[in-house]
């Protein structure tokens, strides 16, 4: 059977998580669902209300070429410092000054 990609959707490790949590719930996990599960238990650091809403500010802070992509991988990371934020700009071939890089720090430090 061949699979069709219908749409696609950035997604937190929470958000997976509780749709997990979710299926689970209806019956058994398959094995590459419940590792995927096992991934996000062990390395989710926000709850889902928390994660949403630090994608939104990140979304809405007026950073060029900010994707919502980039805005889940940080909420996903949740970097320290430039050097940990970079990363995330890196694999995407994308500049953020300096100014942009503190303004998104200070943004994940308010969590």
């Amino acid at each position: 059977m061949e699979v069709q990609i219908i749409s696609k959707t950035p997604l937190t490790i929470s958000e997976v998580k509780e749709t997990l949590d979710d299926l689970e719930k209806k019956g058994e996990l398959s094995g590459s669902q419940q590792k995927i599960k096992d991934f996000a238990t062990r390395f989710n650091k926000l709850d889902k209300a928390s994660a949403t809403k630090l994608v939104k500010e990140l979304r809405s802070a007026d950073i060029p070429r900010m994707t919502e992509e980039a805005a889940v991988e940080i909420a996903n990371m949740l970097p320290k410092n430039d050097g940990e934020l970079n990363t995330v700009f890196a694999g995407k071939q994308i500049t953020v000054t300096k100014e942009n890089l503190k303004k998104i720090l200070d943004i994940i430090k308010a969590q």
